[in-house]
C-alpha cells in the first residue's frame, strides 16, 4: 500500500459478490458452500439461500476496507446467470431479487458506513448491445434501483466499437456514479471507451486482463499480445481523448511500455550501430505477391531514409534488379525460399537488430496462442548458440498491422502502392556474452506455419570490427530468385456483381451494394448500411466462385469507412456439398481493421484451407 502511495495508485478491492466465486473454493472449509459447476471455476456460484454463507462474505469485505480504507468497493455481481444460478432448490423457489437484495444490502451498509462506495457490473440488469444477455435479466432488472441509485456502476463493453447506448440508458435509470470496463485484448476497445467515459461523464475506465490476457508485465511471454499495447493506448486516450487512431500514433505503444517496465528496448541496443551487408542473401521483390505489402520505387526510397534515421541505423538495400528483402517459406505453396540464412559475422557485439516483418495470415486459423515462425540463431566462435525465437505477434507481427509485438518494436509505418496499411519492426537481442567473438547469425522460419518470414535489414551495436555479412555479388544473383506467381482475379466484377449472387439483411432499415471504381484498387464492392436501432444487425453478400480447382493462395482486400457502426465484418470460404448444403473452408473475423480507414490486405494459403481449424 505504500508503494502504490508512492506512485499515485489508488487501490480499489475487488471481491466477486454471489458468481464468479472462485476465491471460495480456495479454502477447505468455505469450498463445502459452493455450488453449481466448481469444476469449471469461472462459473463457481456459491449458494444466497444457505445462511453459512453471508458471514463469510460480510467478514472478507470488512477485513478488506479495514485494512485498505478505500472510496471504492468493487463487488462484482456479473454474470449470475451465465454461472447457472439458481441451482438449489430453494433458491429456485425464492423471488431473485429479493433473494439478492438480503444478501447484498447488509454488505452494501457495511462499506456505506465507512464512507466506501459500493461498485456493480452492469450485464445482469441493463439491456446490452452485446455479450452474453442481449436483455436483462427481467426477474433481476430492478435490483439497483432497489440497492440505492448511489452504487456505481460498472459498464464492461468488449467490441471493438463500443457506443454510448449503455452507458446512456443506465444515465437515465438515475445513477449518477459510472465507470466503463473494456478489455485489452482488443485495442479498437481500448481507444473508444474512454472518450465514451469522457462524453458521459463517467468516473474513469478500467482495463481488463482476464482469462487469456492474464496482466503480467515483468514476464512479455505469459501475457497476451495485446496486453502490453493496451496498457499505454488505454493510458493514452484516458488523458488524451483526441481523433488520432491507435494505429496511427507516433510510437509502438507495446514498445513504450517496455522500456516503462524494465528498460527492455534500450538495453537491447546500445553503442554505435554498424550495418552488416545482406543483399547477397536477398531473394525477394516485395509486393510482387499480395502476402507482403506493394512497394513501388519511391515507396522503397522513403523506407532507405526512415530506416537509416532510426537508432539501429538501418541499412535497407534495394538491389537494381529490384530485390529487397531475404523472405523464407511457411507453406509449400508460398513459393519462397526453404534454406535457412546464413549470415557471416566475425566480430564481436553487444547487441543486434533485425529489420522484420511476416507475412499475412488467416486469423482464425492462427489462434490467440503462439504460433512458432522461425527463429534466429547467433553461433559464437565456441560454445552453444544464442537462440532468438520468433513467434506470431510476440517476437514478431505481420506487415498488415501496427504493433510490432511484446518483444519487437514497430520502426516504420505507412501505406503501400495500393493504400494498405504496412508496418516494418525492429526483433532486437541483447547480447549474454558480448566479449565472445560471434561467427556467423544463422535465420530459419518454420515451413509448416503458412507464416513467411522476411528480412531486410540487420544492424549490430558496438561491433569491435566490420561484419563480413553478405555484400550482393556484381552479377547479383547470389540467391536465387524464384519467379513470381501471376495472379488472377475469382471473381470477375467486371459487369457487375456475378451470376448467382445472394444478399440478405437482418434488423436494419436500408442495405445497399454495388460495384464501383476504385483509382488503386480497381473494381471493388461497395457496402452501405442505414443506421440501425441499439440491436445488432446483419448484412450478407454470398458471391458464388466457379471452376476453382488449382490455386497457391486467395487473397483480397479490405477497408472500412465508418468502423463505429460495425461490430466485426467476417469473410467465409464456403464449399457446397452434393445435398445443398454448404461448409466453411475458412474464415476470417477482421476487427482489427475497423478503426483505421486503410485497406487492408488478407492473404490465405491453400494450406489454410483446412476444415478441422474452422
Amino acid at each position: 500500500m505504500a508503494a502504490a502511495k508512492r506512485n499515485h495508485i489508488e487501490l480499489v478491492p475487488k471481491l466477486q459478490v454471489a458468481s464468479h466465486t472462485l476465491w471460495m473454493t480456495r479454502h477447505r472449509d468455505w469450498a463445502k458452500l459452493t455450488e453449481g459447476e466448481v469444476r469449471k471455476p469461472w462459473c463457481s456460484l456459491y449458494c444466497l439461500s444457505n445462511p453459512a454463507v453471508q458471514p463469510v462474505v460480510e467478514e472478507l469485505i470488512r477485513a478488506t476496507a479495514d485494512l485498505i480504507k478505500p472510496r471504492y468497493f468493487h463487488l462484482g455481481l456479473d454474470e449470475i446467470t451465465h454461472c447457472g444460478y439458481p441451482i438449489c432448490p430453494k433458491c429456485k423457489k425464492a423471488n431473485l431479487t429479493r433473494l439478492l437484495l438480503d444478501h447484498v444490502l447488509p454488505v452494501k451498509k457495511l462499506l456505506n458506513d465507512r464512507g466506501i462506495t459500493p461498485i456493480i457490473y452492469q450485464d445482469e440488469f441493463f439491456n446490452l448491445v452485446q455479450g452474453p444477455f442481449p436483455t436483462p435479466n427481467k426477474p433481476m432488472a430492478d435490483f439497483p434501483e432497489k440497492l440505492g441509485r448511489d452504487v456505481m456502476i460498472n459498464s464492461w463493453e468488449y467490441n471493438e466499437n463500443p457506443s454510448t447506448t449503455i452507458g446512456k440508458k443506465i444515465r437515465a435509470r438515475g445513477f449518477r456514479d459510472l465507470i466503463y470496463m473494456s478489455y485489452s485484448i482488443r485495442l479498437g476497445n481500448s481507444w473508444k471507451l474512454p472518450k465514451i467515459a469522457h462524453e458521459l461523464n463517467a468516473k474513469g475506465n478500467i482495463l481488463a486482463h482476464w482469462y487469456s490476457a492474464p496482466a503480467t508485465l515483468d514476464t512479455p511471454d505469459r501475457s497476451h499480445f495485446n496486453s502490453y499495447p493496451a496498457i499505454i493506448a488505454q493510458a493514452n486516450y484516458s488523458w488524451n481523448t483526441g481523433d488520432i487512431d491507435f494505429n496511427r500514433l507516433p510510437v509502438d505503444s507495446a514498445a513504450v511500455l517496455r522500456e516503462l517496465v524494465d528498460g527492455a528496448s534500450e538495453s537491447s541496443f546500445r553503442g554505435e550501430a554498424v550495418p552488416v551487408p545482406l543483399a547477397g542473401v536477398f531473394n525477394r521483390k516485395i509486393g510482387a505477391d499480395p502476402q507482403f505489402p506493394r512497394l513501388d520505387e519511391k515507396l522503397a526510397s522513403e523506407i532507405r531514409r526512415l530506416a537509416a534515421a532510426d537508432r539501429a541505423k538501418f541499412d535497407v538495400t534495394v538491389r537494381n534488379d529490384g530485390i529487397m528483402a531475404a523472405v523464407l517459406s511457411g507453406t509449400p505453396e508460398d513459393g519462397y525460399g526453404t534454406k535457412p540464412l546464413t549470415i557471416p559475422v566475425g566480430a564481436r557485439f553487444s547487441g543486434a537488430a533485425f529489420l522484420m516483418a511476416a507475412s499475412i495470415f488467416n486469423t482464425f486459423a492462427v489462434p490467440d496462442g503462439k504460433i512458432k515462425i522461425g527463429e534466429i540463431r547467433i553461433v559464437y566462435d565456441e560454445g552453444k548458440p544464442a537462440i532468438v525465437p520468433l513467434t506470431l505477434r510476440y517476437d514478431l507481427n505481420d506487415w498488415n498491422t501496427f504493433i510490432g509485438g511484446n518483444r519487437s518494436r514497430a520502426v516504420l509505418r505507412g501505406n503501400d502502392a495500393e493504400g494498405s496499411l504496412f508496418s516494418l519492426y525492429s526483433v532486437e537481442w541483447s547480447n549474454p556474452r558480448p566479449g565472445s567473438v560471434i561467427k556467423r547469425i544463422d535465420v530459419f522460419s518454420d515451413k509448416r506455419s503458412g507464416i513467411a518470414t522476411a528480412l531486410f535489414a540487420l544492424s549490430l551495436a558496438g561491433a569491435d570490427a566490420a561484419p563480413v555479412g553478405v555484400p550482393a555479388a556484381v552479377s547479383e544473383k547470389s540467391a536465387p530468385v524464384r519467379p513470381e506467381a501471376a495472379l488472377r482475379p475469382f471473381i470477375d466484377l467486371s459487369r457487375g456483381f456475378p451470376a448467382g449472387t445472394r444478399k440478405s439483411t437482418m434488423a436494419t432499415k436500408g442495405f445497399r451494394s454495388r460495384v464501383v471504381d476504385d483509382p488503386r484498387q480497381g473494381k471493388m464492392i461497395e457496402i452501405e448500411v442505414d443506421e440501425t436501432t441499439d440491436q445488432p444487425a446483419r448484412c450478407c453478400i454470398d458471391l458464388r466462385v466457379e471452376g476453382l480447382k488449382e490455386f497457391r493462395y486467395l487473397t483480397f482486400r479490405l477497408k472500412v469507412s465508418d468502423g463505429d457502426a460495425i461490430a466485426r465484418p467476417d469473410i467465409y470460404w464456403m464449399v457446397q456439398k452434393p445435398d445443398g448444403t454448404f461448409r466453411a473452408l475458412a474464415a476470417l473475423n477482421y476487427a482489427p481493421a475497423l478503426n483505421s480507414g486503410m485497406w487492408h490486405t488478407v492473404c490465405l494459403p491453400r494450406s489454410r484451407f483446412n476444415e478441422k481449424e474452422h
